[in-house]
């Protein structure tokens, strides 16, 4: 006989809390990993030629996905006999705290990668574009659960993605200057995906068959 502690199969050790996280991001050209940890230890792989775009506000970073679906009506139906979804856009938002030039070209939509700083003053200058143009990158979306032999790694793998919206900046005695933005994830015609999704780190493999995933 069934009772509801069995029906429910409650698993508590399997409630996560993202306790910190980063955001790195590459050139188009650049090569995805293959995977997001490798041996038996479960280790992360290295992003070569990636950079980070430094510490993220404690706010974290919100997902949202926006589905768009098209009814057809029948005649003396009451609802909708056939549901189709026809579009589906993914987007991540997030702030980030530092002042550094890969968090620049994503904010102002610039390439400063010709921008040098003088060698006598430090200073350094660059214009916003009067014809800016859309811009995709490599982005890898990385989060922590845990630490050592119990760290659980989540990321999310954007093999285009461009920078759809920022917000207002602030500049005041009581914030950081912070930059804002919304992240846009699009279909990479030859990965053949907009987003993809990886869980390891060694408490993973610990609680991969707790989560429901035979290896």
């Amino acid at each position: 006989m069934a009772t509801f502690d069995t029906t429910a199969d409650y698993r508590d050790e399997l409630v996560r809390k993202v306790l910190a996280g980063a955001v790195i991001v590459a050139d188009s050209s650049v090569s995805l990993p293959a995977t997001l940890t490798s041996g038996a230890s479960s280790e992360l792989v290295a992003f070569t030629d990636f950079e980070s775009l430094g510490r993220i506000s404690d706010a974290g970073l919100t997902a949202s996905a926006d589905t768009e679906s098209s009814g057809v009506p029948g005649w003396g139906a009451l609802e909708d006999v056939r549901t189709d979804i026809i579009r589906r856009t993914s987007t991540f938002s997030f702030t980030c705290l530092e002042t550094r030039k890969s968090v620049m070209q994503l904010y102002y939509n610039v390439d400063l990668d010709s921008v040098t700083a003088d060698s006598t003053t430090g200073e350094f200058s660059f214009t916003e574009s009067t014809k800016p143009d859309t811009r995709y990158q490599r982005m890898v979306l990385l989060g922590i659960d845990g630490e050592g032999a119990d760290q659980k790694i989540i990321a999310r793998f954007l093999p285009r993605a461009t920078v759809s919206e920022v917000s207002e900046q602030t500049w005041s005695t009581e914030d950081a200057l912070a930059y804002q933005m919304t992240v846009t994830a699009k279909i990479d015609s030859v990965l053949g995906y907009s987003v993809k999704h990886l869980y390891g780190g060694a408490g993973i493999k610990a609680l991969g068959t707790r989560m429901g995933f035979a290896s």
